[in-house]
């Protein structure tokens, strides 16, 4: 059995712990009882329809933990897989490029692929595991508040892996990223160089003594998206939208979230790992990480939360009319790091 090990037997030990309680929790501890074992032989749509029914008990951090692993599971995620064989490629190429490398990247080939879409489900899940409000941003703090210490690490260490992995399929896709890892090299066609359609947009500070975003790709380092003789090759991926027909600003927000969050809980991840050389890779990025935040704080309009938000719903509520800010974020995040 390899689906989940590293979380399964933390999960049922936990299970028997808590087999005492109310008839309610002891039916959804047969269930997670249940789910696990579906798991172990790798049924996942058994696992989901088991649980399902107990979908709102966000509460719950068992639950919720299960319920998380069955949608990883039906994206034909797994841990001991992810950290053997993916975790290895992070950094080649630099920085965000290696993501894409990932063995579940290249079959994100839509907006509404079914293994994108499942594992987007997995991290929302975690996200708000223990009951943080649906309509907050789920914080470290409001994670520490909802859970003990080692539900905290489990949850943060479970969605450090899924966000990484989720963040290979979404570049992968909307990146045209070639098999090793190149931007604007892959399958798409026309071939997008840019993940956005850009409009030239002004920063409030200039970023590397440019002060506009199609000044910044030309100048700086975008990788494919540079156009020698103009502006006019810089053009993204269609199914993100454009400023003539408008965004999608619901697929611009999923990058956010996932970089958000990811930004957040990794150092979290890498402090509580016994194993620190597993993460090399990862450690070995952040600092450029941390580069491209402090950028973009720079960047933004005064009061902006978008290099903070890590609530999907809020950042469309927030930026549904504010394409302007959300093309600054790709170009000083995604364009920037990922080559």
């Amino acid at each position: 059995m390899k689906i989940f090990s590293m979380h399964r037997f933390g999960l049922l030990f936990l299970f028997f712990i808590f087999s005492c309680g109310p008839t309610s929790e002891l039916e959804m501890e047969d269930d997670v009882y249940k789910a696990l074992n579906h798991l172990s032989n790798k049924e996942c749509q058994e696992s989901i329809d088991t649980l399902s029914k107990h979908s709102n008990e966000r509460a719950n951090v068992l639950v919720m933990e299960t319920l998380a692993s069955s949608y990883a599971c039906r994206a034909n995620y797994n841990t001991p897989d992810f950290i053997t064989t993916d975790v290895p490629l992070i950094g080649d190429p630099l920085v965000l490029g290696g993501f894409t490398r990932f063995t579940n990247a290249s079959s994100m080939d839509s907006p509404t692929n079914d293994g994108y879409t499942d594992m987007y489900t997995a991290i929302q899940t975690l996200l708000f595991t223990g009951g943080i409000p649906l309509n907050k941003d789920p914080t470290l703090e409001r994670r520490n508040s909802a859970m003990n210490d080692s539900q905290v690490d489990k949850i943060n260490s479970f969605l450090g892996h899924t966000l990484m992995e989720e963040m290979g399929r979404y570049l992968y896709y909307y990146g045209n990223s070639s098999d090793t890892g190149v931007k604007g090299s892959g399958i798409q066609v026309p071939p997008n160089p840019c993940i956005v359609n850009y409009t030239d947009i002004s920063f409030r500070n200039p970023i590397e003594g440019h002060n506009s975003i199609k000044k910044y790709l030309k100048g700086v380092k975008p990788g494919s998206c540079d156009d020698i003789s103009g502006f006019s090759g810089m053009f993204g991926h269609p199914r993100l939208g454009d400023d003539a027909s408008g965004f999608y600003t619901e697929r611009l927000c999923q990058g956010v979230i996932l970089f958000n969050n990811f930004y957040i809980v990794m150092p979290q991840v890498l402090s509580k790992t016994s194993t620190a050389t597993t993460f090399d890779t990862v450690s070995d990025i952040m600092d450029a990480l941390d580069q491209a935040k402090e950028n973009l704080e720079e960047a933004l309009p005064l009061g902006s939360t978008l290099n903070d938000i890590l609530n999907l719903e809020n950042c469309y509520k927030e930026y549904k009319s504010d394409s302007d800010s959300l093309q600054i974020y790709f170009t000083l995040i995604y364009e920037t790091l990922f080559l």
